[in-house]
């Protein structure tokens, strides 16, 4: 399940501009590390596994990366874990497609529990109480809006 060409190009931009390098006050460039490079390659390791079961390991072990190495990184230039930032992700996918009747209907999904599960989501309750934490509005609201 993908985005669109225009959608996805919007993203790989922002994307890009977390990882342009930037003066910071006292005019010193900030440079990039092997670190951020990792994360940057997380993002779009994300993107590209979007629907598949992952696991720190599993995420470590594509990358070729350790633990600390990921983790500080995504840490430096995201303010999060890995494991939260694919999380990210996979809301912002789980929303433009509920967002999106047309969509929905393409992939095939026709509830809310089938789209929550084909992105990993594994509990009802956590993943109702993320959604709504971080788009402010429940899965269910987000699809009846859909829907007129």
């Amino acid at each position: 399940i993908g985005l669109d060409y225009s959608n996805k190009s919007n993203i790989c931009e922002c994307i890009g501009e977390c990882f342009a390098q930037r003066i910071d006050n006292s005019e010193i460039a900030l440079k990039l590390t092997h670190r951020h490079e990792l994360c940057k390659d997380l993002i779009f390791w994300a993107y590209a596994n979007i629907d598949q079961p992952i696991s720190l390991e599993k995420t470590i072990e594509a990358l070729h990366t350790t633990n600390a190495s990921l983790s500080q990184g995504c840490k430096e230039i995201l303010g999060i874990s890995p494991m939260e930032a694919i999380r990210h992700i996979r809301l912002e996918h789980i929303h433009f497609i509920l967002s999106n009747r047309d969509v929905r209907l393409n992939n095939g999904f026709t509830s809310i529990e089938q789209v929550r599960e084909n992105f990993g989501f594994k509990t009802r309750g956590n993943f109702s109480a993320l959604y709504k934490k971080y788009f402010n509005e429940t899965p269910r609201e987000t699809l009846l809006k859909s829907n007129k």
